[in-house]
């Protein structure tokens, strides 16, 4: 409907301008001139009241509130150029100008569809969150169909298989799995869901099937309230703000032009070009770029950060990342995954032959870290024991008790505290991050584990390098991987929490440093550097105080922002550049009496497509 209103505009537009390029030029006398002028009053004044209500009521609004804003210098070249017109219609003397008012309205429409439109994407950015669909499988009466997620309806039935994102709130009614809810809890580690447990939209079902009842509506989900809050709480950035000032005064200083403008003709004994040159300054003063095009630039990079999947979390972070020329990472955590990998399982020999299906089936009862590797193991397809009982020793594993053949068992899984308390000895090479198995006082197994190294974290390093970024590495262990000594990158290891922020504040003096990190023994450090970046499924406390946060954990993802706030700082600058020369040399020209009306309101339209494209 606002583009037809858009549409309409822009046709009676073309046909103001044909007549009054007409009535002009012809100079049409008697009945002609009555209808002409007549028609062009009617169409303009109609097109004023019916598709210029939102800029009267706005301006209006605003004027009450004691705001200038931009629908106040719309306001002045629309109603300028009609009174002109039908102070020259009355009067017989002078040119009219009914079709300027015309292609103001339509130019104010145009931005305020481009407006509608990229807000009404912001809303839906959830659909461009990876992994979740435009459409879901429901299920009414046992017959599956095809729906639109935005269509779904609280209390509807929604259908998902092994490895698709949830894409709706809702209770599980059928079905067993275990579900990644990083995205809203940060946790890593899987949970099993059964029937009665809650999910939230965007966490992802690892195995399994379930159907899910929802408890809102599809376009009301926690994602999207999400979604929602980073446009409500965005604060401007330096550019915006400029612009929102040098708005709030562009108008009472066009409006000062205008009638010096007049003075000063009319001083020269010229009065009534002295008016129709005051009528071109109010119509050639383009506020689009201060009041449209930068706040679009604007809302564009704050929607590509979020569709990256960086959330902002303070003030001015925007402005902060487009000034980076140092990046800094912790390592555990945040170029590691915190998730450990199965890296090697030495057995015995005598081990008893069912030993792996007894070890998987007291794994997978656990959603400890330390278990997670073990999910993986195939074993020999025997069934679990069915009086399994797993009990926690905490700080050193876990023992399970059952039944096997008639016989009871025990079996311990732990660390080298656990042996220590079993007066076991350690094998060789027993670090904190192996984990024995222990049967008939005897270690059966030892699995060795390590952390892995986070997806496109080497790239994302490459990449930073090849921008010209200055790299650091700061960690807390005695080694880092040789995938991550990359050309100039500066390792720095055994760091406690205060030299890593030592470190930062050292080099702060003289490089603008983004620090990544996800722990508490990084918080410090976000405190200091110029601009901070914490990982979802780190610490809460590091969440809170960092400057944003990844909610998916990609650190491969933060070249691409740098460049992006890179491009926008640019953008910004270069529309308001072009803002000031536009104002300044139109304005200028237009009180020296060396444009006219019609051309004004061209050139006006032609600067505020051109600043709307830069964005």
């Amino acid at each position: 409907m606002s583009w037809l209103r858009l549409g309409i505009a822009a046709l009676l537009a073309g046909l103001s301008m044909y007549l009054s390029l007409g009535a002009n030029l012809g100079n049409p006398q008697g009945l002609a001139r009555h209808l002409i002028h007549g028609t062009l009053a009617m169409v303009a004044g109609g097109v004023i009241l019916g598709l210029g209500w939102p800029i009267l009521a706005s301006g209006w609004k605003d004027l009450r509130a004691g705001d200038i804003t931009l629908e106040h210098a719309f306001l002045i070249g629309i109603l300028g150029s009609y009174g002109a017109s039908i102070h020259s219609s009355v009067s017989g003397d002078g040119p009219i100008y009914y079709e300027v008012a015309v292609v103001l309205i339509a130019i104010y429409l145009f931005g305020r569809n481009v407006t509608g439109r990229q807000i009404r994407h912001q809303a839906n950015l959830a659909l461009a969150i990876p992994g979740l669909r435009e459409t879901a499988t429901i299920s009414t009466d046992g017959i599956r169909s095809e729906l639109s997620v935005r269509e779904i309806r609280t209390g509807q039935l929604v259908v998902l298989e092994e490895g698709e994102t949830i894409p709706v709130d809702g209770v599980i009614a059928e079905g067993r799995a275990y579900v990644e809810q990083q995205a809203h809890t940060g946790e890593t580690y899987p949970q099993p869901r059964a029937p009665g447990d809650r999910v939230l939209a965007g966490s992802v079902l690892l195995d399994g099937g379930l159907t899910v009842r929802a408890t809102s509506d599809g376009d009301a989900r926690e994602i999207d309230r999400l979604m929602a809050s980073l446009a409500a709480c965005a604060a401007p950035v330096k550019a915006e703000a400029l612009a929102r000032r040098i708005l709030g005064f562009f108008v009472p200083t066009v409006l000062g032009i205008a009638i010096l403008t007049v003075i000063v003709w009319t001083l020269l004994g010229r009065p009534a070009e002295g008016w129709i040159n005051a009528l071109t300054v109010t119509v050639v003063a383009c506020p689009c770029a201060l009041g449209v095009a930068i706040p679009l630039a604007v809302r564009r990079g704050r929607m590509e950060l979020a569709l990256l999947g960086i959330i902002p979390a303070r003030a001015g972070f925007l402005d902060r990342l487009a000034e980076i020329d140092s990046v800094a990472f912790d390592k555990t955590g945040t170029l590691s995954d915190p998730r450990l990998e199965l890296a090697a399982l030495e057995v015995d020999p005598d081990a008893p032959p069912r030993w792996i299906d007894w070890v998987i089936a007291i794994q997978r009862k656990s959603s400890h870290p330390v278990a997670r590797p073990f999910w993986k193991l195939t074993g020999t397809g025997s069934p679990p024991p069915t009086d399994l009982r797993v009990e926690t020793i905490p700080g050193r594993g876990v023992r399970a008790l059952f039944h096997d053949e008639g016989r009871a068992r025990e079996i311990l899984i732990g660390n080298r505290h656990l042996l220590d308390d079993l007066s076991i000895s350690v094998p060789p090479g027993g670090t904190e991050r192996a984990l024995h198995v222990v049967m008939d006082d005897r270690i059966v197994a030892t699995a060795r584990l390590e952390e892995s190294t986070r997806e496109n974290s080497s790239d994302a390093l490459a990449k930073l390098l090849r921008d010209g970024y200055e790299l650091s590495i700061l960690t807390g262990d005695s080694t880092v991987p040789d995938e991550y000594r990359l050309g100039s990158v500066q390792v720095q290891t055994g760091l406690s929490s205060a030299e890593k922020a030592g470190w930062i504040s050292g080099r702060s003096s003289s490089r603008r440093i983004l620090y990544v990190g996800d722990g508490l023994n990084d918080c410090e450090g976000f405190a200091l550097a110029h601009g901070s970046i914490a990982l979802k499924s780190g610490n809460a406390a590091a969440q809170e105080l960092a400057g944003a946060v990844i909610c998916h954990d990609d650190i491969g993802v933060i070249p691409t922002a740098l460049r992006q706030t890179k491009a926008l700082r640019g953008r910004l600058d270069g529309i308001l550049r072009f803002s000031f020369l536009f104002n300044a040399t139109g304005i200028g020209l237009a009180a020296c009496g060396m444009l006219d009306p019609v051309v004004a309101a061209a050139l006006m339209f032609a600067s505020s497509i051109f600043v709307i494209s830069r964005i």
